[in-house]
């Protein structure tokens, strides 16, 4: 930088916002590594979770002869009976919450 940047002591409006948008930018770069190193850091457990569910929908689907995934969906939306069933496979299964603990997954809207 310049020596007569400093020659004044003060900083200008424009320095000013250049060290405040910096500085944004420091914080938003830190947030999107920290999203990114957790996201990586549980994609095995994510492929875990996801296979674990669709076998409790597959489960869902044969016990209520549900033939298709729009009819499974508008049915879970629809009918408590269903949602419960599907949130009592998942509760039942000690990996499927132990997954869900991990990832943050709320068994009420699994």
């Amino acid at each position: 930088m310049d020596a007569a940047a400093y020659a004044d002591g003060k900083v200008t409006k424009a320095e000013q916002n250049a060290i405040d948008s910096y500085r944004d930018n420091m914080v938003n770069t830190k947030a999107l590594r920290v999203a990114h190193a957790s996201s990586g850091e549980h994609r095995a457990e994510l492929i875990e979770y996801k296979k674990i569910r669709d076998s409790a929908l597959s489960e869902i689907m044969e016990q209520f002869s549900i033939t298709s995934s729009k009819e499974l969906f508008a049915d879970y939306q629809d009918n408590q009976v269903v949602g419960d069933k599907y949130k009592e496979i998942l509760s039942s299964n000690p990996r499927a919450v132990e997954l869900m603990g991990i990832l943050g997954i709320n068994n009420k809207s699994s």
